[in-house]
């Protein structure tokens, strides 16, 4: 085999294997003496074969930043009768997951016992993963089984977005 051509496999699988210190040599590969005749007698490869290397190195960076997480946020609404008592408890099976904040709206006028309520939550992605949201409607000094409950089935992915399934 040519010198030429086994000198350019060698170069090509060198640049395969280590890109990244082509790109910070490069300067001195191409103003080096031992190494200028080669690489003017093999300008169009040298040419295309840091273009490729570039080119792989922008396809990489770029595939990095779109699996960024991107924290998001979502929220359940559920009606209640806060002003009898009555409030939604909730369990987080996996409270690395997800943060859950509550805010609960009165609905009625001039604080009317028995009024409506709406509870708001809202859910916050902390990393990837899945959890479960498990609400109780109940009275907290009464020992008796819940009135509602519900379960609310959490998947955060790697990028941040939330899905919810009851």
């Amino acid at each position: 085999m040519p010198l030429e051509k086994t000198w350019l496999k060698g170069i090509i699988r060198f640049i395969l294997s280590r890109g990244d210190w082509i790109i910070v040599n490069l300067p001195y590969l191409c103003y080096n003496p031992l190494m200028s005749d080669l690489v003017n007698e093999n300008k169009k490869i040298v040419k295309v074969l840091m273009f490729c290397l570039i080119c792989s190195y922008a396809v990489a960076l770029s595939s990095c930043v779109s699996t960024r997480f991107s924290s998001e946020e979502t929220t359940i609404q559920m009606k209640g009768n806060h002003t009898t008592g009555y409030n939604w408890f909730y369990e987080i099976s996996d409270e690395s997951i997800i943060a859950v904040e509550e805010n609960v709206k009165y609905l009625g006028d001039d604080m009317i016992v028995g009024a409506p309520s709406m509870f708001t939550y809202t859910i916050i992605a902390l990393k990837p993963g899945q959890t479960t949201l498990h609400f109780e409607y109940k009275r907290p000094w009464e020992t008796v089984e819940p009135i509602e409950t519900k379960d609310y089935y959490i998947t955060v992915a790697e990028n941040g977005k939330i899905t919810i399934k009851e």
